[in-house]
């Protein structure tokens, strides 16, 4: 990853540690975590991880209740449901506090 400190790449590196930590605790693959992966259909990840991956990211982006039931419903209403490591980051932007580094 750049040394570019940007807010966005701080967000992108924060969802990629939370993503890494519960790949690892649950047994997926975290080389399969790219952009375009789907979380649930791509990486299979379910309702119980999604838990997880939910704790991982309030501390990660250091916020007190990260709204991943809100990313899901919004991925849901989207025509192919992709459920992306790129669109999980994207939404993350929108309630990261600026210093999520």
């Amino acid at each position: 990853m750049s040394s570019d400190s940007s807010p966005g790449r701080a967000v992108q590196a924060a969802v990629l540690r939370a993503l890494r930590r519960v790949c690892e605790s649950e047994g997926f693959d975290p080389a399969a975590l790219i952009s375009s992966a789907s979380l649930v259909h791509d990486m299979r990840m379910d309702s119980l991880v999604f838990v997880e991956v939910t704790v991982a990211l309030e501390e990660e982006l250091g916020v007190a209740a990260f709204p991943l039931q809100s990313w899901a419903d919004e991925e849901a209403l989207r025509a192919e449901g992709a459920y992306t490591l790129g669109s999980l980051v994207a939404f993350a932007e929108r309630f990261a506090p600026r210093s999520a580094s």
